[in-house]
């Protein structure tokens, strides 16, 4: 089926809408009202829908710029240039914190070793008197450092 879409057509078609618009009775008129208020129907729906989107654009926009200052600031409270990458400051600062707790490790293996030899059970007491002895001192010492642990918590 094709649409005689010459000026004679359109205008005639024209002009039985008009006719129609204005005749409340008619079922073109009843058509053409129930499409108008679908069309206006599906445009409040798609402003609504433009509005969201652009609220929920700017809400991301703003987490974004937030995220990225967050970012800027840590990099520079730990001397990196902002165009570092990420990746970069995270690896360095976890290597960092790896010698840190290596370091704080075996300066706490020497300095219970320390404190075991001056210590030390008399030199007449067998192996065995030793290694209790020694077991004794680690876990004291495990028990003074949960103490300072929930004293700087408290």
């Amino acid at each position: 089926m094709t649409i005689d879409t010459s000026a004679e057509a359109v205008e005639a078609r024209c002009q039985h809408l008009d006719h129609c618009s204005h005749d409340g009775k008619s079922e073109d008129a009843a058509l053409m009202r129930a499409l108008a208020s679908e069309r206006d129907e599906a445009d409040r729906r798609a402003g609504a829908a433009e509005r969201k989107n652009a609220d929920e654009i700017s809400d991301l926009r703003d987490t974004h710029d937030k995220r990225q200052q967050w970012l800027r600031e840590a990099k520079a409270s730990r001397g990196y240039d902002d165009n570092v990458s990420f990746d970069r400051v995270w690896g360095e600062t976890c290597a960092a914190a790896d010698e840190r707790d290596a370091a704080h490790a075996a300066g706490r293996k020497e300095a219970l070793e320390e404190a075991a030899s001056l210590i030390a059970p008399h030199p007449d007491h067998d192996q065995s008197d030793w290694t209790e002895y020694a077991h004794d001192c680690n876990n004291l010492s495990n028990r003074i450092r949960a103490l300072q642990h929930q004293r700087e918590e408290g």
